[in-house]
């Protein structure tokens, strides 16, 4: 179990002032077998400041 701790910035204009986008991330990886991975998240993300909303991931990846 490994904890993940994440911080993202997007500025899709840098010509445009004030509209970039910030993202935080806390969530766990888990690999309960040889070959298996869980990883759940749950992300925060401001737009330009302001609270644009919340995720809530669960993936998982199988190697063969």
């Amino acid at each position: 179990l490994v904890g993940i701790l994440k911080y993202d910035w997007m500025d899709a204009n840098i010509e445009e002032k004030g509209d970039n986008t910030d993202r935080y991330t806390v969530g766990v990886e888990w690999n309960p077998l040889t070959h298996v991975q869980v990883l759940a998240e749950w992300r925060r993300t401001y737009l330009a400041k302001e609270e644009a909303g919340e995720d809530v991931l669960v993936m998982t990846h199988l190697w063969f």
